[in-house]
């Protein structure tokens, strides 16, 4: 049998106790995301099993028996009470419900303010857009871990002249992540397509034009907020398939982030709490080759990175490793066949699934299944090796 894994930090008793995880939005508010349909319902398979036993609302897909015969092989409880729908409008009803309780809903996203006040959010809308703004950054950090950045309008941008390398960021409150709404210039034409791009996708918003800074690693750091303290739960190193979008994280505990890290986080973390904000939350963090940290990003939400970040102290300890980084496995196989395929990685330690969604329970998912999860081992290389393995037992 698997030895229990341990989250770092027991969120349920950092939480207040009227907390429910709610993660289901539409796609307006997550416009600048990129968001499909199948990613509305995804997202709530999020976090399963971090909040102990509070109630928490996940489409179906999110939470199969499968699934959850999978996350406790590999040694994780899943306590919750969980509340599944099938549509976005159960979701929501199931929702208002334990508004109606005496609940408040804790979401990875705002929700739609013609459903939810303030009161019905641990969070309120207002408080998310601006904290995770990336034109307030400056509120948040201190100016020395900034890169030299200004806002411009389309206009001004346009005619610009283009001299060296920046990053073009869109500046608005809406909710923005995986590099969708970022794009890194390193020459003229790759800046004219930037904006051509970027106004698309917000044609009256602001952009942020930011110096680019050479980094030796670039983080995902993560903080746990309550009313009465902020932790420093550490951070995951991000891996990209090319600049400023993430295609992944990995933890070495070899190769970690200067110990200013906790020190800049608990800052961001604290200023966060003094103006309202309960939950997880993060921040994207460069180190350059002479230690300097350089915020880019905030993330006051749930990040993908969260669970990983919270569980590898625990696997790497089991595993007697120190090395973990996410996968995420894609196939047109039936959901059981895949968690059969995958469970002898799992009995051993070497994978820790946390997230997943049975294509059989949402057409958006067009027959595509998802297992997401990380790998734990010895090295880097040996990571990289096991991650690409299990992907071919997807499709072999």
């Amino acid at each position: 049998m698997t030895m229990p894994l341990s989250w770092l930090i027991d969120l349920d008793a950092l939480l207040p106790p009227d907390a429910v995880f709610m993660a289901r939005t539409d796609l307006h508010q997550t416009r600048l995301l990129g968001f499909q349909p199948v990613n509305l319902e995804a997202v709530t398979g999020i976090g399963l099993g971090m909040f102990g036993r509070r109630a928490a609302v996940r489409h179906r897909s999110c939470a199969t028996v499968a699934f959850l015969d999978l996350m406790t092989l590999a040694g994780l409880r899943v306590e919750e009470t969980t509340l599944r729908y099938d549509t976005g409008e159960e979701a929501h009803a199931l929702a208002r419900q334990l508004v109606q309780e005496g609940h408040r809903i804790l979401s990875a996203y705002p929700m739609p303010p013609a459903l939810y006040d303030d009161s019905a959010l641990l969070v309120p809308n207002s408080l998310w857009h601006d904290l995770n703004a990336k034109s307030r950054l400056h509120l948040l950090v201190p100016p020395q871990n900034l890169a030299p950045r200004h806002l411009v309008n389309h206009a001004q941008a346009w005619p610009m002249t283009f001299t060296f390398p920046v990053w073009l960021k869109v500046a608005g409150d809406a909710a923005t992540g995986w590099g969708y709404a970022v794009r890194h210039c390193a020459d003229s034409s790759s800046y004219q397509a930037a904006l051509d791009e970027l106004e698309t996708l917000d044609p009256k918003g602001t952009l942020i034009m930011e110096s680019h800074i050479k980094v030796r690693r670039s983080w995902c750091a993560c903080i746990l907020v309550s009313p009465d303290q902020v932790i420093y739960a550490g951070c995951a190193e991000q891996i990209f398939d090319r600049p400023g979008k993430q295609s992944g994280s990995l933890i070495d505990a070899n190769d970690a982030p200067s110990s200013e890290m906790e020190t800049l986080m608990t800052t961001i973390g604290e200023r966060a709490r003094q103006a309202g904000f309960i939950g997880i939350a993060g921040c994207d963090v460069g180190e350059t080759d002479e230690g300097q940290l350089v915020a880019f990003d905030p993330n006051f939400r749930l990040n993908a990175s969260s669970a990983q970040v919270l569980l590898h102290a625990s696997a790497t300890a089991r595993a007697g490793a120190h090395v973990t980084q996410s996968v995420t496995l894609r196939s047109q196989r039936r959901f059981p066949e895949m968690t059969a395929r995958l469970e002898r990685w799992v009995a051993c330690g070497r994978f820790v699934p946390t997230r997943g969604l049975d294509a059989h329970h949402l057409a958006a998912a067009q027959g595509i299944s998802t297992i997401a999860g990380f790998v734990v081992e010895h090295s880097r290389a040996s990571a990289t090796d096991t991650m690409n393995e299990l992907q071919s037992l997807m499709v072999t």
